[in-house]
């Protein structure tokens, strides 16, 4: 049910926000989106390509913080999962392009599969491009494996966390958001205590 999926993943957000004040993040010269998925639909030769809802709540924040700062780079960081023709990371830059952040300022890093792959692959391109410190975009239920992940790699990231997607009307009705949500949640705990042992 959305309520008791909107509790755990409460429980796992970790207490991150957005960034709403420059003066937060004076010290950063780029913005780091990691991406969540990209929806491939074809009939013939025909194609659409879209972002499914944690890549557009995540492409959307990206864009706000991108107009706080003086002309940053923008980082998308997501290669080609499963058995998907393209990287997620080409999809969201074309959706970020539609909604006005100039495509000379995106760079795409299209090899990373996880979170940690994010890590190896980002390290050396950041690192190309002289950038020390930045502002990490992710969803709230996965920003703090990413930080500690980036962190662990020499990284210096500035969270500022999506809006999350949340039924209101059907809170105490089963849905298929809900159950992914909750999915997501028991996902995550099981994978860290894991990595712990």
């Amino acid at each position: 049910m959305p309520f008791t999926a909107n509790l755990l993943l409460s429980g796992l957000s970790g207490g991150y926000s957005s960034v709403q004040d420059i003066n937060e993040i004076k010290d950063t010269t780029a913005v780091v989106v990691l991406t969540g998925g990209a929806n491939t639909y074809r009939v013939g030769d025909n194609e659409i390509r879209a972002l499914p809802r944690v890549s557009a709540f995540r492409a959307l924040e990206a864009a706000r913080v991108y107009g706080l700062m003086e002309d940053p780079l923008l980082v998308i960081s997501g290669g080609v999962v499963g058995d998907a023709l393209n990287a997620e990371s080409e999809v969201m830059r074309e959706a970020l392009i539609k909604i006005g952040v100039p495509s000379e300022r995106i760079i795409v890093e299209a090899q990373s599969r996880n979170t940690r792959e994010h890590a190896i692959y980002l390290q050396p391109l950041l690192k190309d491009h002289h950038i020390s410190r930045f502002v990490l975009i992710t969803s709230p239920s996965e920003m703090w494996r990413a930080k500690a992940t980036l962190e662990a790699a020499d990284l210096h990231p500035i969270p500022s966390v999506t809006a999350e997607w949340t039924e209101r009307r059907r809170r105490w009705l089963p849905t298929d958001a809900a159950l992914r949500l909750s999915t997501s949640y028991i996902c995550l705990l099981y994978t860290s205590d894991a990595a712990d042992e």
